[in-house]
């Protein structure tokens, strides 16, 4: 550590020219695994040490992969696990354990780091049989006999394979949280949850490491491929994040419904946040290729989609995803969490819980293809849902203040249900009247609320607050009507479809009269507020403005 500071410091160019320098001449002398091994066994890492930390892992990641095909097996085996286990906290603990000092954490951007350059290390050897067993010592760099060997020298367990690293991460996932984890680390499921997220996004296209170093596209293919085709690979991802679900999120959450006026403990809800990730990003796979890895872009892996992109898993994932018992529990969950946010119990954390469960909804509604046995089959596993979203929208529509990202969700969610199941499955569950009714009635309440604030402001749209969220909202029941009244199972001349098509006419289209009362009030208000203050929109944004609504109202002629 020492020398590299003094390399940082002497450099008269500064030091992010002297950490790009000390990267591209490959570290011959190891410098930045040096200070990685000598920092991370400190007692109290020092905060001026932090950034320091940061750039050798990031500095270690370059320098490695650069010369990846010129490195021995041994070595890039250990080079990987070391990380790993810097990053998950356990090579930590194990210094601890053989020396009886304990080291501090690492803060969340080095082990970040750390988990980030292990899962570049283990996409390149993915496929191939390496081991961790291989003999003999290897230096980096074979010209430079004065640093000692990497091998045999980090005391990090070594895994041997595809399945020894996802048996090792269940087994860690399983572990409980120490209490005293702060906010400035990583609990251990935290950190073991990040590393998965980080390893699924380099094999689905989330990551351009790869791109930078010159790796071709057909590379990146091949390796999202055996990936998504290895049994070891994103199936067993996909146990282990519903295993964990059930077992650290579900259950334990669950529990807690019987005690009042208590919040989520803090190690239990980050917890959950993590696993309910990983979930989310197992499920974000572009299968079969898709759009990941292609010429023009990069998928996004993370961010649930906006629009009506359904996920078509393969049949083998049925045992995992088709449960409607566990649909409802997860609901349950989320029912439960949603009190605690309404009685302001566990503060911005059980706020962040509630809106993963809500994408992971989100991303549970929008399953489709082979994976349903039958219709029956898929009838249920709608009803659960449907019945999970009535019960948030019948009890938001009983509050005073609707819940800005929850409607949101919400009406997404009653999007995704419409363009995935259809009107004639949707139309068998019982509770699909009651459904359409709150919507009709969630969706007059965000007009009249929209009309009241545009009143309050006197026509100056954007100084409403809440005008985005709810036309966004809005917009979603408008495609969800759409979607539905354009089905062509109602063209059936059957007594059934005649049913449906009343239905729908006696629930939706009161909410015409609502739409047509409140956007002719808006538009006079606005009109008044613009010649009264004698402004004027931009060309662009009013060209916009009029093409947005005239879309909308003709989207409302469906009602």
């Amino acid at each position: 550590a020492t020398q590299l500071r003094a390399l940082l410091t002497n450099n008269p160019h500064g030091q992010h020219v002297a950490l790009q320098q000390l990267r591209d001449s490959g570290d011959p002398q190891h410098l930045f695994f040096q200070t990685l091994l000598e920092l991370s066994t400190t007692k109290l890492v020092a905060s001026s040490d932090i950034e320091l930390l940061f750039h050798c892992a990031h500095g270690m990641r370059h320098v490695i992969l650069s010369q990846w095909d010129a490195l021995e097996p041994s070595f890039q085996c250990e080079a990987r696990d070391y990380l790993l286990d810097l990053g998950l906290g356990l090579y930590g603990r194990r210094c601890s354990n053989n020396v009886g000092s304990s080291p501090s954490p690492l803060p969340k951007a080095v082990a970040g780091a750390c988990l980030s350059a292990a899962a570049v290390f283990w996409k390149r050897c993915w496929s191939a049989a390496t081991t961790a067993g291989a003999a003999g010592n290897h230096i980096l760099n074979n010209n430079n006999n004065n640093t000692a060997s990497f091998h045999g020298t980090t005391n990090a367990m070594m895994i041997s394979n595809q399945q020894h690293l996802l048996r090792h991460l269940e087994q860690i996932l399983l572990q409980p949280d120490d209490p005293a984890c702060n906010a400035d680390g990583m609990t251990t499921a935290e950190a073991t949850c990040l590393f998965l997220n980080t390893l699924i996004g380099e094999f689905n296209g989330s990551s351009t490491t790869g791109i930078q170093l010159g790796l071709s596209l057909e590379y990146h293919h091949q390796k999202h491929r055996a990936f998504e085709r290895d049994g070891h690979g994103l199936q067993e991802c996909l146990r282990l994040a519903m295993s964990a679900l059930g077992d650290s999120v579900v259950r334990p959450i669950l529990q807690q419904t019987g005690v009042n006026n208590v919040a989520l403990p803090d190690v239990l809800t980050r917890r959950a946040i993590a696993i309910v990730s990983l979930t989310i990003e197992v499920l974000s796979w572009e299968f079969g290729g898709g759009s990941a890895w292609n010429a023009a872009s990069f998928a996004s892996s993370a961010q649930v989609s906006a629009s009506l992109v359904l996920i078509k898993p393969p049949v083998e994932w049925r045992d995992y995803l088709i449960r409607p018992d566990f649909l409802g529990a997860v609901v349950n969950v989320y029912m439960y969490v949603r009190s605690c946010v309404a009685n302001n119990l566990g503060g911005q954390k059980t706020v962040d819980l509630g809106h993963h469960l809500r994408q992971l909804l989100l991303q549970l509604s929008s399953v489709s293809g082979g994976i349903f046995a039958d219709q029956s089959q898929s009838a249920a596993y709608a009803g659960f849902l449907l019945e999970g979203c009535l019960s948030v929208l019948s009890d938001a529509k009983s509050k005073e203040q609707l819940l800005e990202g929850e409607i949101v969700d919400m009406c997404s969610m009653f999007a995704r249900l419409v363009g995935n199941f259809k009107v004639d499955v949707l139309h068998t569950l019982p509770s699909f009247p009651n459904f359409l009714s709150a919507v009709r009635e969630i969706g007059h309440i965000m007009l009249v609320q929209n009309s009241v604030e545009c009143e309050v402001c006197g026509g100056d749209i954007e100084m409403m607050e809440g005008y985005e969220w709810r036309e966004e909202a809005f917009n979603y029941i408008l495609d969800a009507i759409v979607l539905m009244t354009d089905d062509r199972w109602l063209l059936g001349s059957d007594s059934e479809a005649m049913k449906v098509s009343a239905l729908f006419a006696s629930s939706l289209s009161p909410l015409y009269e609502s739409y047509v009362t409140c956007r002719i009030k808006m538009s006079r208000l606005e009109e008044m507020y613009l010649v009264t203050n004698a402004a004027d929109l931009d060309e662009v944004r009013e060209e916009i403005c009029a093409t947005d609504l005239e879309e909308q109202m003709i989207t409302a002629g469906s009602f």
